[in-house]
């Protein structure tokens, strides 16, 4: 039997306020808690998400669609680029529960994060249900290497910047580990980040069944097998400063300050921002808060030592 979507008139015209955000979030996932745990309908929850966004979308007037070769296969990069001179690479990984294609969703941070000296690259991620654990993390650990191997096609310098978010954390955080060669990565930033993979499929949020049954698309019977995935145990110690971001209001905010705690006992400098009253990777009240946000992000980035 085929599945049906019935369209929801919700947050198509006006613009986002905490009371729409929260019942657009409660829709989506009432939908995906009956949904998502088949395969099968992921694409039509892709389709609803494209069909009904929670913010409207914003393109960067910086951002390219490039493509290059890396072994005989190719792969697929927006790329922000205001200035020739950059010296800079911002290596961006998109959450999206490894499930759905995030990368035009934070074009407004992009824009926050760019300038002369830096440029930034958005890799088109590797989804589930089509591809599984390890797929996504691999398929993004070759890219970081041949990144750094032949930076100079890119960026003329020798400093690489990791940024995720939400699922995004979890494959910066995997690459970081398993690089043997870490000197050209200078700093990272973890937003919303999904870290403990087994926790949250056993929590009772609200969101949990709904998270766990996306997840476990790509953690293919991993979820509750493999400690391996759950970054709380299993991260080692990070050399590099490294900058914790979540909403006052996001379900995982714990879960955010906990890694950060653990990263401080053994790493040389984090920090931690939890922005008053977001909700989920910046929604905020409004488009100021949003601004401030994203404005002191990048100034941890480039002025922060």
């Amino acid at each position: 039997m085929k599945m049906k979507i019935e369209p929801i008139k919700l947050m198509k015209e006006i613009a986002p306020g905490v009371a729409q955000i929260k019942q657009h979030i409660v829709t989506l996932i009432k939908r995906q808690k009956n949904l998502a745990h088949y395969p099968k309908v992921i694409n039509q929850l892709r389709e609803f998400k494209k069909s009904y966004p929670i913010v409207k979308q914003y393109t960067s007037p910086h951002v390219s669609d490039e493509s290059t070769l890396v072994n005989g296969k190719q792969h697929n990069y927006r790329y922000f680029n205001c200035s020739e001179t950059a010296n800079k690479l911002i290596l961006f990984f998109p959450g999206g529960n490894f499930c759905y294609d995030q990368r035009w969703s934070y074009d407004r941070l992009m824009d926050a994060l760019l300038n002369k000296e830096t440029n930034i690259m958005i890799k088109e991620p590797i989804l589930a249900p089509e591809n599984i654990y390890p797929s996504a993390h691999e398929d993004a650990l070759e890219w970081t290497r041949h990144l750094i191997k032949d930076r100079n096609k890119y960026v003329p310098g020798d400093e690489l910047i990791l940024v995720g978010a939400g699922s995004g954390c979890h494959t910066a955080l995997w690459i970081y580990n398993q690089l043997k060669d870490r000197s050209m990565i200078k700093k990272m930033v973890m937003v919303d980040g999904l870290y403990q993979m087994n926790t949250l499929a056993l929590s009772d949020l609200p969101s949990a069944e709904s998270m766990s049954g996306t997840l476990g698309c790509y953690f293919v019977d991993q979820v509750h097998n493999n400690p391996e995935i759950n970054l709380l145990q299993n991260s080692i110690a990070i050399e590099i400063p490294i900058l914790f971001v979540t909403g006052s209001g996001h379900k995982l905010a714990n879960e955010t300050i906990q890694m950060a705690a653990i990263c401080g006992f053994n790493s040389m400098t984090v920090d931690l921002m939890v922005v008053p009253g977001a909700i989920h990777e910046f929604l905020m009240y409004d488009d100021i808060q949003t601004q401030e946000a994203d404005q002191l992000i990048s100034d941890w980035i480039h002025f922060a030592r």
